[in-house]
């Protein structure tokens, strides 16, 4: 393995455990959504650099300052685009995911793609285009009471053994499983 990227794979594995800690602590703050993301984003984006600089290095002596990505032909260093970096990995990466994987990897990145294009979303209350995001996009009820079953059928979330109903946001927490996991597929590749 080249020391760059094991470089770059020791920092995503920093921001993934620091993630999966506030992630252990959701169902009582469920305001930690959005840092959870931002953390387990940058995991991906520092993955996905590893795993270029590795498979360039081990094909190539090209310079990891030479190395260029997306359409706009930046520098590996000064991309911060998941969907530009998954793409050269893509490129430079031969049969290294298992087709189940990818597709889950493809979809995981082109949704972070789409809301948060500009790596902005989860850092910042608003974005350099002076949109203002939500800054608790989830909503648990921790209380105890059965949910009044008149309105649906409840989402529910186990956290650390402590039950909660999702009031708000069921679907971005299935997102943050969706990305935890990609972090896992990715972790997995670094070690081929």
């Amino acid at each position: 393995m080249h020391k760059s990227a094991k470089r770059y794979f020791d920092w995503a594995y920093e921001y993934q455990i620091a993630a999966l800690m506030l992630h252990t602590q959701i169902a009582a703050a469920p305001y930690l959504y959005n840092p959870i993301i931002f953390l387990l984003r940058h995991t991906i984006e520092l993955l996905l650099k590893g795993l270029i600089i590795g498979e360039v290095k081990q094909k190539s002596n090209t310079r990891i300052d030479e190395i260029k990505v997306g359409k706009q032909n930046r520098k590996l260093n000064q991309t911060h685009s998941l969907l530009e970096l998954w793409d050269k990995y893509t490129f430079v990466a031969s049969d290294v995911i298992r087709t189940d994987d990818f597709i889950l990897v493809d979809k995981v990145i082109k949704m972070l793609n789409r809301k948060d294009p500009y790596s902005d979303r989860y850092r910042y209350p608003q974005s350099k285009q002076k949109h203002n995001f939500a800054t608790e996009p989830v909503q648990l009820d921790c209380s105890g009471k059965s949910p009044d079953i008149a309105d649906g059928i409840p989402y529910v979330l186990i956290t650390d053994g402590v039950p909660a109903v999702i009031n708000k946001g069921p679907i971005l927490l299935q997102d943050l499983s969706d990305i935890i996991e990609v972090t896992e597929i990715l972790f997995d590749c670094s070690e081929k």
